[in-house]
């Protein structure tokens, strides 16, 4: 078994913000069922006939659908920014792979190629222990892949063993873009926190409004259970 000290794994990703399925359901069921007990109030003569004394006219009922599109887009915002998250999350997640994966094989052979030469080591970040923050991890590899290239002894005895100037500069590349997907993923996250903080704002607000109405529609059915059924109260 090697004793070759190996780069230690990323820290892990936070779970991502997301509430349940249980709970995006609940909110997606009642979206609809609010719609289409709205949309039948607008097209039923006797529940038009019932409910518009007591203030839910047209323009009234309107509102309440209004307040259905406004939850059904943050909703979707939500779902969509969700679904955004999760793929930069991959992307991250796979770029970091790649970068540490590549940089454990720099320091292996720096080990070999310089194993009687203490300074060389430690300026090739071949002891000790690679950062496990990203950003601590990036600054670290990106440093010893430049010293190689400005030392000329360096470059030319790795360079027998892969990391010639083309070698190195594909491995600043990795962590050029694992830089990028680092960003990436925490826009997408402040996104998604965004996007759930509306699409709650929003379902909040129509579940306000679809609660008084529910209780005007409880009174004002109370003498008709056929409709007090079909709208779901």
């Amino acid at each position: 078994m090697s004793n070759t000290p190996q780069t230690p794994p990323a820290e892990p990703e936070p779970k991502p913000r997301r509430p349940r399925a249980a709970q995006d359901q609940a909110i997606a069921n009642d979206i609809t069922q609010i719609r289409t007990a709205l949309t039948a109030a607008q097209n039923h003569a006797d529940a038009k006939a019932m409910l518009t004394p007591r203030g839910y006219d047209d323009p009234a009922i309107a509102e309440g659908l209004a307040k259905c599109d406004a939850a059904q887009s943050g909703y979707n915002a939500r779902q969509s920014a969700d679904a955004d998250e999760a793929q930069a999350r991959d992307t991250l997640s796979a770029a970091d792979a790649a970068t540490r994966d590549g940089f454990d094989g720099f320091r292996t052979i720096a080990r070999a190629v310089f194993k009687d030469d203490a300074a060389a080591l430690q300026a090739l970040g071949a002891t000790g222990r690679v950062p496990t923050d990203r950003e601590g991890f990036i600054t670290f590899a990106n440093a010893a892949y430049d010293t190689t290239l400005s030392r000329a002894n360096y470059q030319s005895a790795l360079s027998k063993r892969g990391y010639n100037p083309t070698a190195l500069n594909t491995e600043k590349a990795k962590l050029s873009a694992l830089t990028s997907a680092n960003a990436t993923h925490d826009a997408a996250s402040a996104a998604t926190t965004r996007a759930t903080a509306q699409r709650d704002a929003a379902i909040q607000d129509l579940r306000k409004w679809w609660g008084e109405f529910r209780a005007v529609a409880q009174v004002a059915f109370k003498d008709r259970p056929d409709l007090a059924s079909q709208f779901g109260l």
